[in-house]
């Protein structure tokens, strides 16, 4: 699901991504479909399509590298 274009927005210094197409019919999930925050190097996503937190918690994003 929620497969097609998006759009990206900022406000207030939260990026927000938007899809783009028919939401009722493809994508289950309101837009913004989720939301990215920083706060000094660390970084946090919110979104009602993660299902194991809280409405309206931001989840810490954890940085990989690959070897």
């Amino acid at each position: 699901t929620c497969i097609g274009d998006y759009s990206l927005k900022i406000n207030s210094g939260v990026l927000a991504l938007y899809y783009n197409g028919d939401e009722e019919n493809a994508c289950p999930y309101p837009s913004p479909q989720f939301e990215i925050s920083n706060k000094g190097k660390a970084y946090y996503i919110k979104g009602k399509m993660f299902s194991y937190s809280q409405p309206g918690e931001w989840l810490p994003l954890k940085r990989i590298t690959l070897k």
